[in-house]
Formats: C-alpha cells, structure tokens, sequence
C-alpha cells in the first residue's frame, strides 16, 4: 500500500520539476534612465546656457513663449521654443558611479553649463566631453560628487546651438560612421561584377558576332 501512495507523489514531483525548468528565470528589469533636471519645460521659468565665453539667457513668460534677456540673439529664443519640450525634464541615459574629476569625462573645464530656474528652486548641470563612441556626452549634477551620466549627444547639440545662438548639430559619431561605411560597402558589393570574367563587350563570342566570323 506505502508503494501506491509514494509512486504518485514522485510522479508530481518529476512532473512539478519540468514544468519548472520550461519556464526560465525572468531577467532583471533595466534600471530606469536618470533624470538629471526633474521639471518639466512648463514649469521652467529661466535657463543660463553658457559655453566657454558665450551665454544665453532665456525666460519663458508663459503658454511656451520665450524671450531673449539681455545681449541673448533672438534665434535662440526661437530654438528653445521648438528644444523646451525635448530638453525637459533633461534625462540621460547612463548612470556611472565615478569621480567627475577624471579628465577621461571632461568635466574639469565642461563645454557646457546649464543653470535652470523653476520648480524648486535652480539647478545646475556641467557637460562635457563625448563618449568612446560619440552617442553622447558626460554630465554632472551640482551637488552630486559620487555619479557621472551619459546625456545623448542630441540634447548636448540643443544646448551648443542655445548658448551659440544659432543651430549647431555635431559631425556622425563613431558609430554612425561605421553604420555608413557598412552600407556604402554593400551598396558597392552589390554593383561590382561576380568573378574576374571580363565585361560583355569584351568578351571573344561577341567580338566573334560583330566580325561576322562563324
């Protein structure tokens, strides 16, 4: 009788083991993108944008409206009306737990220094030089000592044209470059003839044809 009861339970438990392994282990969630200036671009109330002797004012005077202050050009008021909702809340997308000081990040004398006023109270973040690939950029928050982030290289070309005055985008990455490498290649492969036969106009039947010899 002990036999009966014990062959099920092993055969529930061999059954409960396979329905186990079929279904692997879930994968981590990924972390979710830091954000380093957490207002939105309706709550912004006044921006410094300034990049090695260059700087922009802007203050927005409501319903999406900005204005130039002070010797600010009129373009860049343009350019943060069509930039605000892009650029707020300002997200990077890597976040590293290293010393800003490093000069591999460029944070030392950043390219960029932005100062945000609205919500509560004025935030301040420093870019600076590119990623190995050139996808984006290093940042710092003032305040933070013990993180760097990545910023995409897209927010960094919004903020160059802000504090310049006028638009600004950054040659290919690295990577962009070898994305169209790749392609001129295969675009090229595709058109070069297959083997080392000569073209058609120089081949010996068709000389043949055209000198009328059998």
């Amino acid at each position: 009788m002990k036999r009966l009861i014990v062959l099920p339970i092993l055969v529930l438990l061999v059954g409960a083991g396979w329905r186990l392994t079929d279904h692997p282990a879930k994968k981590p969630a990924a972390a979710p993108a830091p954000t380093l200036i957490d207002v939105r671009h309706e709550a912004v109330r006044r921006i410094v944008v300034e990049s090695h002797g260059h700087q922009s004012v802007l203050v927005q005077q409501g319903e999406g409206i900005w204005t130039a202050e002070g010797a600010t050009p009129d373009e860049a008021a343009g350019l943060m009306l069509e930039f605000a909702d892009k650029l707020f809340p300002l997200r990077g997308y890597r976040e590293l737990t290293a010393d800003a000081a490093t000069a591999d990040y460029g944070l030392a004398d950043p390219e960029i220094v932005l100062r945000v006023e609205g919500g509560q109270g004025t935030r301040s973040v420093a870019l600076g030089g590119a990623s190995f690939t050139g996808g984006g950029n290093y940042a710092k928050v003032d305040g933070d000592g013990e993180h760097v982030y990545l910023v995409p290289r897209g927010a960094m070309d919004q903020l160059r044209s802000l504090a310049l005055g006028h638009r600004v985008e950054a040659p290919p990455s690295t990577q962009e470059q070898q994305v169209a490498k790749e392609f001129a290649d295969e675009a090229s492969a595709s058109q070069t003839p297959a083997g080392d036969a000569p073209p058609p106009e120089d081949t010996p039947w068709l000389r043949q044809a055209m000198e009328g010899k059998p």
